[in-house]
């Protein structure tokens, strides 16, 4: 089928009475690629019309550093973005996450609500760990924001 298609648009878009050496075709390593990708969905027995979109709601960070008992705790910055986009900040959105927070000490985890965002592409997820003794006037910053 693949070859069909490329035959056919091949056939399209040359000029019958154009020499054929000028013939318009499908020959770079991406167009066929594209072409096979094509391929593959009109095949493909999944319906592209039956997809729903993915929603990521929370994110639970099991054994987050800083949580261990006796730890020095630590400040977490946690970013979700998709292509250079921050979709969420976790610190301008509720201030920033604290290890010594009690449910992270108790459960040994943080979990993280962030709304519902749509997971369409490549969604990277960064978290940034501040040590707390070294930086104590911007933790006092942060730490005048928002709580948790």
């Amino acid at each position: 089928p693949a070859q069909e298609a490329q035959e056919y648009f091949r056939r399209r878009r040359t000029q019958p009475a154009v020499d054929p050496a000028h013939h318009h075709r499908i020959a770079s390593p991406s167009q066929i690629r594209y072409l096979k990708y094509i391929e593959k969905m009109v095949w493909s027995p999944i319906d592209p019309a039956g997809f729903h979109p993915l929603l990521l709601h929370r994110i639970r960070i099991i054994h987050p550093p800083g949580s261990a008992p006796g730890s020095e705790p630590l400040m977490l910055s946690v970013i979700v973005e998709r292509h250079a986009v921050i979709l969420y900040d976790h610190c301008k959105a509720h201030g920033p996450l604290l290890t010594s927070d009690a449910d992270a000490q108790h459960n040994h985890s943080l979990l993280l609500d962030v709304g519902a965002l749509l997971l369409d592409g490549d969604i990277s997820l960064r978290i940034y760990a501040l040590n707390l003794k070294p930086h104590a006037s911007l933790a006092r910053a942060c730490l005048g924001t928002a709580g948790r």
